[in-house]
Parts: C-alpha cells; sequence; structure tokens
C-alpha cells in the first residue's frame, strides 16, 4: 500500500510557491557564490539562512550521505567539506553499512580515519546500519537503493540527500525553507518534459533507457532526479520503498530505485527547476543544449554556467567516474570537441571546463581523504 497522499495542489498554486520561493533566494543570496578556499565557516550571525527564520528546528533538519565503501566515504566527506566552506551551519549526517567499519578489503585503516574525520572536523553525526541490496543481490547500482535510507533516520524532520559522484559548488541551504512537502528534487532536464514514449525509448547517451513500465508512467509528466532529494522521513514510506523493491524484477533492478523515487511524487512532491540543483558534466559534450537551457533566454557558455550552478553530477555514459584515472586514449575519445565560432576562431571551453571539473574533483579526493585516484 502506497504511502497516503496529502490533497494535490493545483499547478497554479504549486507555480505560485515556486514564484515565492525563488524570490527568497534572490532576497538572501542574489545570485552570488558563497564558497571560499580557506576552509573555516562563517558564524551563525553570518547565515542569511539560519539568520532569516530563527524560530524553524535547525536541529532536526541535515543534509545526509550514504557511504557504501571507502571512496563513497571519501566522497561524502568532499561532500561535507564544501558545505563547512560555504558557511554551511546545517547539521550532516553519514549513513554507511555496518560492514564498513570490519575492514574487510584491506583498507581498515583509512575508513577508520575518514570515519573520524567526519565525526570530529565536520560534525557528522555517523549512522551504522544494516545495507540495502538490489532485488537480484548484485552489487552494481547497490547505491542508489541505499538511498532509501533516508527516508529511515525518523528522528529529523528534513533531510537533503546529494549523491557523491558530484562537486558540489554552493550550499543549498535555502531548500530547508521550503512549503512542506514529503519529497521536492529538481527536474530531470534530460527527459524532455513532453516527451512522448517513443521518444523516451531512445537511449539518453548517458543514463540509458528507462524500462517501458516507467515509460508508460511517465509519459507526459515530469521526471524528478533523485540525485539531489529534500525529503521528509517516514518509517511508513520507508516500508513502501523496500516493499516495491523487493516485489521488482531482476530485468528492472538497473532503473528501478529512480523510479520508485518518482513514484512517490505524483500530486504531492515539489518539482524544482533544475537550474541551479544540478548539471550533468556530460552536457559540455552535448552539441545542443536545449533541454538544459529550456524556458531560458541564456545562451550556453560553460563557465557562466558553472557560475550559476551549485552541484555538478559526473555522468558521461562509459567514461570513467573521477577517482578512476582514464586511460589517455579514452579521454581523448570521450572529451568535449573544439568548435569554430566566426570571428573568435576556435572555441574549447567546453573541453577546458569538462577536464578541469575531473581534475578538480581528484584534487579534493586529495586534499581531504589525502586518496589518490584508481589506475584502469
Amino acid at each position: 500500500m502506497p504511502p497516503r497522499r496529502p490533497r494535490k495542489l493545483s499547478r497554479s498554486f504549486q507555480g505560485l510557491l515556486l514564484v515565492l520561493f525563488l524570490g527568497v533566494i534572490y532576497l538572501f543570496f542574489g545570485g552570488k557564490k558563497s564558497g571560499s578556499s580557506s576552509g573555516t565557516t562563517q558564524s551563525q550571525s553570518h547565515n542569511p539562512v539560519i539568520n532569516s527564520v530563527s524560530n524553524l528546528p535547525w536541529n532536526k533538519y541535515a543534509y545526509i550521505q550514504y557511504a557504501s565503501g571507502l571512496d563513497n566515504l571519501c566522497h561524502s566527506l568532499i561532500i561535507f567539506d564544501s558545505l563547512a566552506k560555504s558557511g554551511s551551519l546545517i547539521g550532516r549526517v553519514l549513513v554507511y553499512p555496518q560492514r564498513l567499519e570490519d575492514g574487510r578489503h584491506g583498507d581498515e585503516e583509512d575508513v577508520k580515519r575518514l570515519l573520524e574525520l567526519a565525526q570530529k572536523k565536520y560534525r557528522a553525526v555517523l549512522r551504522p546500519v544494516e545495507g540495502i541490496r538490489r532485488p537480484d543481490g548484485h552489487a552494481s547500482w547497490g547505491e542508489a537503493y541505499n538511498r532509501f535510507q533516508a527516508w529511515n533516520q525518523t528522528d529529523y524532520e528534513r533531510l537533503l540527500y546529494l549523491d557523491s559522484d558530484a562537486l558540489l559548488l554552493n550550499s543549498m541551504d535555502e531548500l530547508f525553507l521550503l512549503p512542506a512537502t514529503p519529497l521536492a528534487f529538481p527536474r530531470a532536464y534530460w527527459f524532455n518534459q513532453k516527451a512522448t514514449i517513443s521518444t523516451l525509448e531512445d537511449p539518453h547517451p548517458m543514463l540509458g533507457p528507462p524500462s517501458t513500465k516507467f515509460l508508460q508512467k511517465i509519459a507526459y509528466t515530469t521526471i524528478g532526479t533523485p540525485s539531489v532529494m529534500l525529503i521528509t522521513p517516514s518509517q511508513h514510506t520507508f516500508d513502501y520503498l523496500i516493499q516495491e523493491m523487493e516485489s521488482l524484477d531482476a530485468a528492472d533492478a538497473d532503473s528501478g530505485a529512480e523510479e520508485l523515487i518518482n513514484s512517490l511524487s505524483n500530486g504531492s512532491a515539489l518539482i524544482l527547476p533544475h537550474r541551479p540543483y544540478i548539471l550533468l558534466t556530460g552536457e559540455f559534450r552535448d552539441h545542443s543544449h536545449e533541454l538544459y537551457l529550456a524556458g531560458s533566454s541564456d545562451e550556453w557558455h560553460s563557465e557562466r554556467m558553472l557560475e550559476k550552478t551549485k552541484y555538478i553530477k559526473f555522468s558521461d555514459g562509459s567514461f570513467p567516474k573521477p577517482w578512476i584515472r582514464a586511460h589517455p586514449t579514452t579521454k581523448a575519445k570521450h572529451q568535449p570537441g573544439c568548435v569554430w565560432k566566426n570571428g573568435a576562431g576556435m572555441d574549447c571551453s567546453n573541453r577546458d571546463t569538462w577536464l578541469e571539473l575531473y581534475s578538480a574533483f581528484v584534487r579534493r579526493r586529495k586534499q581531504v581523504c589525502t586518496l589518490p585516484p584508481h589506475e584502469p
């Protein structure tokens, strides 16, 4: 039985709420970046979000990360480090499988060191749990199902989950001021909002095709991305997700987590604009940016897009994630190409930005965790 849904808000009223919310963002932040390289945090008196609404239960709000292994643990700390540098004073929760502390892969010293770092430097609440495995028991994409763990942390009222295969360029503290909603997440802009089943069946170059069952549900609807989620923890919702996961066919296991989370959104979720909350690295490789720029008069310019973005997710299909060193031939094959612009010569800004994002992640991994990239 699915979770009980609150009365559905009209689209026009939801739109009004979003307009008011975006106005709040503008007043608080004016579109400026708040990150710094010093690693120091602002005092509470200088935090615009906390100062603006002092009567909210901030101790019941937190950013949450799930770490299934040493790499995810390190990358979660990179997220926490970015939050600290941005001046965010909202709490942090780190959920991880109990077995991680056992050090079964010869990395027990690094795991212990990073868990201590999370607790002492970044003041994260540590939550060892029993891990969730996908229906066919395969480890691949297991991280996607463990997003469900956020709903089980019911001693919190609001949690903001972020995938850790990403760079957080600025905090998202303002999302905690959203109107009450079971789930809020950005629009998955890489799917066309008005797409039909026939167009969605064409595999996306970065994500691959969704299942036929999912296509029947989301045709003509807006899809949210669970890479960034503001959720209201609920034991009932957690139990529902686990029950539905266990009933999935093995063939649908790869995309099942995202589909189940989207199934919660009918009539009760708040779909956020994807800008500034998510940008895929694969966007720098695309020739057309129509979906990303939809509804905007902006022209694509890689550096300007970064200035307006809070969160960059590494998603480039078969190209290795940034913690795995790519062979030069592989990198040359997948990196964005240069284009000729009349009057301006050869423009390689997409390539240069894309390469710098991957290099930046490697630097952050070394700075925060003192871990090198894996060899291919």
